[in-house]
């Protein structure tokens, strides 16, 4: 009496754990990827706010530049963390400084805001999206 597994189960044996250590690798390398490409579309999407940040600031009753900032403003408002939201879109968020802005009363009255509002918002998002970045 002969107690040998019989061929086709020693294959088995040999290959089954072959293929789960594939599978797993090209699992890994898929979510490896996604998060690269995830995370370049995220830096784009904050470096395109930055520079249309400066542009509305220079004119923001120019309803083109506006349109162009509201348009990179939501890109980078889809893709933040819960920190960048918060600069983004709180009480004291970019999209609120950006509204006064754009009913200031006059040329020392959006001076002031300007220098005060606008450049403490900007600061906050552009910190938070720092570190947003960081953290991936």
């Amino acid at each position: 009496m002969q107690n040998s597994l019989p061929l086709w189960a020693v294959i088995v044996v040999a290959v089954v754990p072959l293929l789960i250590s594939q599978a797993i690798a090209a699992f890994t390398t898929l979510k490896t990827k996604r998060m690269e490409v995830f995370y370049a579309r995220k830096a784009d999407a904050y470096t395109e706010l930055i520079m249309r940040i400066g542009v509305f600031a220079r004119d923001p009753r120019n309803r083109n530049e506006y349109e162009e900032f509201l348009r990179t403003y939501n890109v980078a408002l889809m893709l933040a963390s819960e920190g960048v939201v918060g600069a983004l879109a709180g009480r004291e968020g970019l999209s609120v400084a950006a509204q006064r802005l754009r009913v200031a009363e006059g040329e020392n009255e959006l001076l002031a805001l300007q220098m005060r509002d606008w450049y403490d918002a900007t600061e906050r998002v552009i910190t938070a999206m720092r570190s947003d970045l960081q953290r991936l």
